[in-house]
């Protein structure tokens, strides 16, 4: 019976033959996988972060376990993290003090999951998904119209 060998050492393997050779560490967080890929190598996080979404769902396919699988690079998620809160902040101002929806994005669907969570914290606000395809945009819209 052949094991399948670790996702760090497949990422690892994946980035060698695209030519970008690099360590990868692995750590187990919240029931998800966490690879992150030691390079400051910008076109392994690609426009957007699209080549770490992409190398997300190769992961994903290779590994067939159903497991989430974060790919990271540089620290460019949690940059990217902290930037969607900000505009998610800045969002939630917006309505507050205009009492109108405002329409932010487009988004791929971890990128739309941060601002879902962090409007989910206020009271009174809420979010939807509008568009078609990976990338959609996100509705922040007050619960209750003024008057």
């Amino acid at each position: 019976m052949n094991q399948k060998p670790p996702p760090e050492e497949i990422l690892s393997e994946i980035l060698r033959l695209m030519g970008y050779p690099a360590a990868v560490e692995r750590s187990d967080e919240e029931g998800e996988v966490h690879l992150r890929i030691q390079s400051d190598e910008g076109i392994i996080i690609g426009r957007k972060g699209r080549t770490l979404e992409a190398l997300e769902w190769v992961m994903r396919v290779a590994l067939g376990t159903g497991e989430v699988i974060r790919v990271d690079c540089g620290g460019y998620r949690e940059r990217q993290h902290r930037i969607l809160e900000d505009t998610a902040r800045r969002a939630i101002e917006q309505v507050r003090s205009r009492g109108r929806t405002v329409t932010l994005g487009p988004y791929l669907p971890a990128e739309r999951r941060i601002i879902h969570q962090a409007v989910s914290r206020e009271d009174e606000l809420k979010t939807e998904s509008e568009g078609e395809g990976w990338e959609k945009w996100v509705k922040v819209i007050p619960a209750r119209r003024r008057k």
